[in-house]
């Protein structure tokens, strides 16, 4: 979520589309659907710059051995991208609202109301 947040909230409507395409690229690259083995080669890259190919080897270290090491590994991966996409976003509105305080119509349109 933090990165659809973060894709719309830069890009708008092409961050919509990107998120769209990421979520298809995670279910075919994730080894979550089918295994890794059976994608093209190309695709294999995407594999671990995707959050979901971590939420998906944390189940199954889960529900197959109970590794629990395993599990909080991943998680610690799905916390790292949770951060860096919500700096992300933090950066966007500290930029924006800095905007806003340096333009002059931004000025007269709060003091309006």
């Amino acid at each position: 979520m933090l990165i659809i947040q973060a894709l719309v909230t830069w890009m708008e409507n092409p961050g919509r589309f990107l998120a769209i395409l990421m979520l298809i690229f995670q279910l075919t690259t994730s080894a979550g659907t089918f295994p890794l083995e059976l994608i093209p080669n190309w695709m294999k890259a995407f594999n671990p710059i995707l959050p979901m190919t971590y939420s998906v080897k944390g189940f199954k270290a889960v529900i197959s051995t109970g590794d629990m090491a395993m599990a909080w590994e991943n998680i610690g991966w799905l916390a790292v991208f949770g951060v860096v996409f919500l700096v992300f976003t933090l950066v966007y509105f500290l930029r924006h609202e800095r905007s806003t305080e340096r333009s002059p119509e931004a000025n007269l349109s709060v003091q309006s109301h």
